[in-house]
């Protein structure tokens, strides 16, 4: 006998919003920050700029728990909101106990993991109070204002991508990419012809560099094929057709080979992390 699916009016709000955010959580684990500080080898630099600004993020979600306990009506929820602030304050003195250690450092590291691992607890803990939270608040609301938060718990999510996107990373990492802890997800490494993967588009500076090598050696004798008796304009205009063409039947090909619920190429390529890890350099050639 078959098993019937279940259908999204079965779960709870906050495990609604979190299902239908999975393909920013599988960004927000494949962003360079994270890849880097769950292989062990994040540099002490990086993980020290992380922990001041998140400082700071902890001090305006601290500020917001108390907002909403002021303004909350509901007796069960006052409470909740105001142990999830405790919560943070609590965590805002480990990032403060993290930031003394590197200041005192000596050999012995195992202290910060202590300290790490008791953040990651604390970070556990409030997740699981947030989301019950969320539940508790959302059992009086229509379904548009229900649209309303899930459209906020989005962009929340994008916010945390782009916090993990804005640190600070400039250090090789290798890490088993191909073993995913949800067998449910399937990771797709897509890389052009050279294999190679760079930030910006290098394939653009070396057509240039081609195209006024070119320039140079037109007179020179065995140059007299067509593309060698271009001018530098004809020979750009030329390359941005190829260019193009290259670009959209790469993105196509990708297409195709994606599974539709991965979302659309130019989306993806666009965070340049995640799901689907993006080892493309940008090359038109």
């Amino acid at each position: 006998m078959a098993a019937a699916s279940t259908s999204p009016e079965a779960f709870s709000p906050a495990k609604n919003f979190w299902l239908k955010s999975q393909k920013e959580a599988m960004l927000a684990k494949y962003t360079p920050f994270v890849v880097c500080l769950a292989s062990g080898k994040l540099e002490q630099e990086t993980f020290r700029h992380y922990i001041v600004q998140d400082f700071h993020f902890l001090k305006s979600f601290a500020h917001a728990y108390e907002k909403a306990e002021e303004y909350a009506d509901d007796d069960d929820v006052k409470p909740a909101i105001s142990k999830l602030r405790e919560s943070i304050t609590e965590e805002m003195k480990l990032h403060y106990s993290v930031v003394q250690f590197f200041r005192q450092m000596n050999q012995d590291k195992r202290p910060l993991l202590d300290l790490f691992n008791e953040f990651v607890i604390k970070i556990e803990e409030a997740a699981l109070q947030i989301e019950d939270l969320l539940d508790k608040l959302s059992v009086p609301l229509t379904g548009e204002e229900l649209d309303v938060i899930q459209k906020l718990y989005h962009q929340a999510m994008k916010l945390e991508i782009d916090f993990f996107l804005a640190q600070p990373i400039v250090q090789p990492c290798v890490v088993p990419l191909s073993r995913l802890h949800n067998s449910e997800n399937h990771l797709f490494i897509f890389s052009d012809f050279d294999l190679t993967c760079t930030v910006l588009d290098s394939s653009a500076i070396l057509a240039e560099i081609a195209i006024i090598k070119a320039a140079k050696s037109s007179d020179l004798p065995g140059t007299d094929s067509p593309v060698n008796q271009m001018t530098s304009s004809e020979l750009r205009d030329y390359w941005r057709g190829l260019s193009s063409q290259y670009t959209e039947e790469y993105e196509q090909c990708i297409e195709n080979l994606l599974p539709a619920e991965v979302g659309n190429v130019d989306e993806i390529f666009e965070k340049g992390q995640g799901g689907v890890i993006n080892a493309r350099h940008h090359s038109k050639e």
